[in-house]
This record gives C-alpha cells, structure tokens and sequence, in this order.
C-alpha cells in the first residue's frame, strides 16, 4: 500500500494507475486477521504510508481498530486520485487474470501496461489463520490468541506457545 501511495500521491507523473489485489475483504493484509487487542510493535511514525499519519503519529503504538480504520481511510484516498482499483477477496492468477475467492465463476481481466508487482513474498502468517508447526497432543486445548478475548471460562493450568510480541500480549 505504501509503493501505491508513493506512486499516486507523491509522484509527478499523472500517468501512473495501479490495480491492488488483496485476498482478504478489506485492505490492510494481516491485520484484519489479529487479534482485538493487538497493538503496533513499532511508533506509529514509522507505520504507514507517506500521506497519511497513522494515529497520534510519534510514539504512539496504536490498536488493531485504529490500523484497520486507517487501511480504509488510506483506500479512499488513492481511489480518489481516479487512478486506483481495488479488488477485494480475490487472488492474480497471471497474465492479467484475476479471480474472486468467494464465487469461482466470477473473473475479471486487466490490462497490465508496465508492471506486475506482486507483493505476496510479504505475506504475514498469523495464529488465526495458520495450522500450528507442531504436534498438539490428544485431549489437549490449542486457543489461539484471538480466542482469548472470548474466553467464557478460566483455566486452572496453561501454557502460552511464542516468545515474540504475541506472547508477550498473551
């Protein structure tokens, strides 16, 4: 999303058009995915695209709803410049083919007339949406960390998996 808003809002070359795939509902990659109280690891200063200041911009280390509302306030100023697509929960299958992850049938086709970026080597694996790398042994509870927030009982004896920021939220 960055390379779009330094390509739309900052560059002067009025020429430029870009078509953002995105395989989720709404801009803003992995972080529609996270957990509800998940914050940013790093100052919102350093987070974002140039145009827009995410949150009280400095040290601030903002929450999943603020970083989601920012995606879709950036989203409505690239698409104002006239020059951006969007096409949500699909995925590029190449040579300007696009298809929709919820009704097989439906395809679109694009003109790509310089470039084909394809950003998915940046793709982020969350809990949520990943198998664990491990065994889970039989009779044993795996709640990833986005259940924790729904929890409706509490345990006697658990053990948190992950030593980075998530478990250290956890």
């Amino acid at each position: 999303v960055a390379f779009s808003d330094e390509m739309l809002i900052h560059s002067n070359n009025n020429n430029n058009a870009i078509i953002l795939v995105e395989k989720r509902a709404c801009l803003g990659g992995h972080w529609n995915d996270a957990y509800e109280f998940v914050t940013l690891h790093q100052p919102a200063a350093y987070y974002g695209v140039a145009s827009e200041p995410l949150g009280a911009g400095g040290r601030d280390l903002v929450s999943k709803a603020q970083i989601v509302a920012y995606y879709e306030k950036v989203l409505k100023k690239l698409k104002a410049t006239g020059r951006f697509q969007f096409f949500r929960q699909c995925e590029y299958k190449g040579d300007g083919k696009l298809v929709s992850n919820v009704d097989s049938q439906l395809e679109y086709e694009v003109e790509v007339r310089k470039k084909t970026v394809d950003a998915t080597y940046l793709a982020t694996n969350v809990p949520s949406t990943t198998k664990p790398q491990f065994h889970v042994g039989e009779g044993a509870n795996l709640v990833p960390i986005n259940h924790l927030a729904r929890l409706t009982r509490a345990w006697d004896k658990f053990v948190i998996v992950g030593s980075g920021k998530t478990g250290m939220d956890a």
